[in-house]
């Protein structure tokens, strides 16, 4: 358990020193634009899919990919 608290204090340090630095900001501003925006558009749809899902809007289909569920 010790070991897991370690662990996760030094990634929180590697991601603080990451910040101060600025290189979080550079490796940001060097993805191209259509790059970020596909990204964060198959983030969305993603999470839209697990929405429908547990909605029950999409079902689960042996024959298909997938189907609605009426």
């Amino acid at each position: 358990m010790a070991g897991r608290h370690g662990r996760h204090f030094l990634g929180a340090v590697g991601l603080l020193l990451l910040t101060i630095f600025r290189v979080r900001y550079w490796m940001i501003a060097n993805i191209p634009v259509s790059l970020r925006v596909g990204i964060t558009s198959g983030i969305g749809l993603f999470i839209g899919m697990m929405g429908l899902k547990n909605a029950g809007v999409i079902v689960a289909n042996r024959k298909r990919w997938s189907a609605s569920a009426t």
